[in-house]
């Protein structure tokens, strides 16, 4: 069953846990300390089971984080930025890139990494830098899942793991010293795009 479905039926559990303990009960006027504590518990019940339901309606599969990332900036790169998962995709994807003789962009990140989150609410959402990636060709590496798919990806170019910024030249080389790992400042990711040019 899809880790989805599971989250909306705790949900659901919970809802039902919570109108079963009366959080919808009338208190009578001389109800006392059991009373008010089993309808506190009824209502808590059913807001943490709507949250689930809610959460697992946008995809997200954590109990205890079930609205991360809602409010925050999705996918602030430009349409034309390739996600990829694989090495086979990933060379497509510069093959691709390439071709339209651009430097090139490879950003590993992941869903659970807080500080990739950070990031792309943070810098890659600055107006400068968003500018300045309309000159380059962005190949996202999501590494969520840790499969031999994505370790073969990250042995490739010998990242540890997210967030690292790998800048390349249109011919496919990478620029050593503009790579980059962890959190980012704007000023410092200006200063490595300038590298290649963008």
């Amino acid at each position: 069953m899809p880790p989805e479905v599971t989250l909306a039926l705790w949900g659901l559990l919970a809802v039902g846990i919570g109108v079963f303990v009366g959080a919808f009960d009338v208190l009578a006027a001389g109800a006392g300390a059991v009373g008010r504590l089993g309808k506190s518990g009824g209502i808590v019940a059913v807001t943490y089971g709507c949250t689930l339901v809610v959460g697992a309606s946008a995809g997200r599969t954590d109990p205890l984080r079930p609205l991360a990332g809602f409010g925050q900036a999705q996918a602030v790169h430009d349409a034309d930025t390739r996600v990829v998962a694989s090495l086979p995709a990933f060379e497509t994807a510069l093959q691709a890139a390439r071709a339209a003789g651009k430097p090139v962009l490879v950003e590993f990140a992941a869903d659970w990494c807080t500080v990739c989150k950070t990031n792309e609410r943070t810098v890659m959402a600055d107006a400068g830098i968003r500018e300045r990636l309309k000159a380059v060709s962005v190949i996202r590496a999501d590494v969520t899942r840790d499969d031999a798919d994505t370790r073969a990806l990250m042995r490739r170019f010998a990242v540890v793991g997210p967030p690292t910024l790998i800048l390349m030249r249109p011919d496919g080389d990478e620029v050593r010293e503009a790579r980059t790992e962890g959190a980012l400042t704007v000023e410092d990711l200006t200063r490595r795009l300038a590298l290649v040019g963008a």
